[in-house]
């Protein structure tokens, strides 16, 4: 279940994060992803994998040690996948390149390494209810 006034909070954390730099471990797809399904629920998936990997191919090696080949199994395992065209603001989804970031109805966010991103959710390849 969503916190109260989880919309404000979607808000306020997308325009935090707009000015920060992509930093592995600590600022990266997965964790700012993870890190608003915590926000948002109060469900912590994603606090195991802060600060212990700082580049991709440490991401990759912390994923496999506990079974996942990246962040879109991260997100399966935790999350119930919907169709896309379903997703509403809040739920997490899947870039076509790989990046994991947020649904904010029409647009979604992702954190990359050229900065905060923004596509339209359409364009998105997977998303997952953030309940």
């Amino acid at each position: 279940m969503r916190t109260e006034g989880w919309e404000s909070l979607l808000n306020e954390y997308v325009a935090a994060s707009a000015g920060k730099e992509f930093d592995w471990g600590e600022h990266d797809c997965g964790l700012w992803s993870g890190t608003w399904v915590l926000l948002c629920t109060g469900r912590d998936f994603v606090s195991r994998w802060k600060g212990t990997y700082r580049t991709t191919r440490g991401a990759k090696l912390a994923m496999a040690r506990l079974g996942f080949n990246g962040v879109e199994a991260v997100a399966a395992d935790a999350l119930e996948e919907k169709p896309v065209p379903l997703a509403r603001r809040g739920d997490l989804v899947l870039h076509p390149q790989g990046a994991l970031g947020i649904c904010n109805g029409r647009v979604s966010h992702f954190v990359t390494a050229s900065g905060l991103t923004t596509i339209d959710t359409l364009a998105c390849t997977r998303a997952w209810g953030v309940d």
